[in-house]
């Protein structure tokens, strides 16, 4: 299983502003990012109903080609689950991780990706095109690792981790083995529209029972 955490509305606004910052910091210097400024979330229903996708890399061993990977195949899994707003995914190595896993989860070690629902209302079912705003901590040693495993590509494992954190907001969670059965399956149900192909499931050594 995923040593995973989902944390719904405890990383503050303010925190939430700074990723906003570093993602309009970096796109400066990245001539593949348009220069167009960042949008709140919700504020392009009228014109297109798209998920916006920053990807932040503090690392700065995910090639740029990476990020625009993460960003473009993101969107369209927002596309083939309806909703729209803005996610920000911060790459990040075992360090941080372990820090926030720490700080948010009381737990003292690193792990693959934590999510932060920042939105006021979490709806149980979720609306038919919800509108996000997340913050997710991607950690790139730990999807290194599991790509070695799996015997795929960085990129692809990022991706993996990416979904998941998506999943999370639309009440998707991994706390019994039959709903973590069903979150991986929706997974690689995503992965396999999207051309990548079924990923979860070629790692076998997920055998762990999830955090959260």
């Amino acid at each position: 299983m995923w040593a995973t955490g989902n944390i719904t509305g405890n990383r503050s606004r303010g925190d939430s502003a700074h990723l906003r910052d570093e993602a309009c910091n970096q796109a400066m210097d990245d001539s593949e990012i348009s220069d167009q400024p960042l949008e709140p979330p919700g504020s392009h229903q009228g014109r297109c109903a798209r998920l916006i996708v920053d990807v932040i890399d503090t690392t700065r061993s995910a090639q740029q080609s990476r990020s625009s990977y993460l960003k473009s195949m993101l969107a369209q899994a927002g596309d083939l689950l309806g909703v729209h707003g803005e996610i920000r995914i911060k790459l990040v190595h075992d360090d941080e991780m372990s820090h926030a896993h720490q700080q948010y989860k009381g737990i003292p070690s690193t792990t693959d990706v934590l999510t932060f629902d920042l939105r006021d209302d979490h709806p149980t079912p979720p609306p038919e095109n919800p509108v996000l705003d997340t913050d997710l901590l991607v950690c790139v040693d730990q999807a290194q690792r599991q790509a070695t495993a799996r015997g795929i590509d960085l990129q692809r494992e990022l991706l993996l981790y990416s979904i998941h954190g998506l999943l999370h907001c639309l009440n998707y969670d991994d706390t019994s083995t039959e709903k973590a059965q069903a979150m991986h399956a929706k997974e690689d149900q995503l992965l396999i529209k999207l051309g990548v192909g079924a990923t979860f499931t070629l790692n076998s050594i997920n055998t762990e029972e999830s955090e959260c």
